[in-house]
């Protein structure tokens, strides 16, 4: 091999072995963020973030989650209005995570992409003083990746 171009390719191999090893790095820290959000969903912390005992509850079985929204002054019972506003704020639950997580870009990106492979689903339950179920919606959260618009 002429020395000129093993010279000339030496400089390119250690380039792409380093862009290798970067590859790496990021797909384990990937990984890594990707396991957290796992044990997040399967832990109490989710319970802790999104439960006030009054106004709501969850409940957390991998991979649905059950969000109870307590309606403490309602006593009608389900309203078109009620469940038009449970269909529109289905998707609610992805940014109360991110703020939850407190997720930058790249973490965003990361739990949208945990969200659609797990195929995490919520499950939205709006109940009156009574207990009594006024409205509700079931959403596959893979189908809200676009809500978050990408920076």
């Amino acid at each position: 091999m002429d020395k000129t171009l093993f010279k000339s390719l030496v400089p390119m191999l250690i380039l792409i072995s380093m862009g290798l090893s970067i590859s790496y790095f990021f797909n384990l820290s990937n990984n890594n963020y990707q396991k957290n959000l796992k044990a997040y969903f399967q832990g109490e912390k989710i319970i802790n973030d999104f439960k006030d005992g009054k106004y709501q509850d969850i409940l957390v079985a991998y991979p649905l989650v059950t969000i109870y929204h307590n309606q403490l002054f309602s006593e009608k019972p389900p309203s078109k209005e009620m469940q038009q506003m449970a269909d529109e704020s289905r998707c609610d639950f992805i940014f109360l995570l991110f703020e939850a997580l407190h997720a930058n870009d790249v973490q965003k990106k990361q739990i949208l992409e945990f969200l659609k492979t797990e195929n995490i689903q919520v499950e939205n339950i709006y109940r009156n003083k009574f207990g009594q179920v006024q409205a509700r919606t079931e959403q596959n959260l893979s189908e809200c990746s676009g809500w978050y618009p990408n920076k």
